[in-house]
């Protein structure tokens, strides 16, 4: 793993993933505080993870409450958040973006179709 250190030449939500040369890579921000952590996560990365490294038990479980992408990690790389890695399974890379929620792996379990139907009142 390869530390992306401030001051950053990309944006903090930058996929290094997609970047074949450094997937390895990880951002790193050094803020003044558990709300500055909080707004970044949430307002400048993708919404599919986000970590935090603390020592602090309550900072790392109030930053778990206020981040609202797919995953989020205290002192762990987000590179874990892969469908094989949490689940034993492969992943399908199926990308919903935001809408309906932020995005992440879908495994073959996930993959099923809802379907509501609304029927006439008997009479």
């Amino acid at each position: 793993m390869t530390p992306s250190l401030p001051p950053h030449e990309h944006a903090i939500g930058y996929e290094w993933a997609l970047d074949s040369d450094r997937e390895a890579t990880v951002t790193v921000s050094t803020v003044d505080g558990l709300t500055e952590a909080v707004a970044i996560a949430n307002e400048q990365t993708s919404g599919l993870a986000a970590g935090i490294a603390t020592e602090d038990a309550a900072a790392a479980e109030a930053f778990f409450d206020a981040y609202q992408g797919t995953g989020v990690f205290w002192n762990a790389p987000t590179r874990l958040l892969d469908g094989f890695k949490l689940l034993g399974v492969p992943e399908t890379g199926i990308n919903l973006d935001r809408v309906p929620g932020p995005r992440g792996p879908v495994t073959y379990t996930d993959l099923y179709v809802r379907q509501y139907a609304v029927l006439p009142a008997s009479r």
